[in-house]
Order: structure tokens, then C-alpha cells, then sequence
């Protein structure tokens, strides 16, 4: 569990280190990216999370 904790950690790292190098380099797509791709990302993602919940159950009840 501690090593996995320990990679998990370690490729946090390198996707935060890979997230500033692209800011810094390209700022306009950077803000671009974070002002409306991410709340469209986090959007979908409710969304399919709910119809893999929801799916089954409304299969179940009819």
C-alpha cells in the first residue's frame, strides 16, 4: 500500500510539472483550457457517472 502511495505521488508530481511547463509555454491555450475545458471535463464526467449508476437501476424498476 505504501509503494502504491508512492507512485500514485510520483506521477502527481509529473503531471503537475507537465501542467506548468504548458502553462508557461502556451498561456492563452493554458487559460483557454482551464476556464472552459475543465468544467466541461468535470460536467461529462457527472453525467456518466450518473447514467452508470442510474442505467441499471432504472433496467431493475422498470
Amino acid at each position: 500500500m505504501k509503494s502504491m502511495r508512492g507512485k500514485l505521488g510520483n506521477v502527481e508530481k509529473g503531471m503537475a510539472h507537465r501542467a506548468d511547463a504548458f502553462l508557461f509555454h502556451h498561456p492563452y491555450i493554458g487559460f483557454a483550457v482551464a476556464t472552459v475545458g475543465m468544467p466541461v471535463l468535470i460536467l461529462l464526467s457527472v453525467a456518466v457517472c450518473t447514467t452508470a449508476v442510474m442505467l441499471p437501476v432504472s433496467y431493475v424498476l422498470g
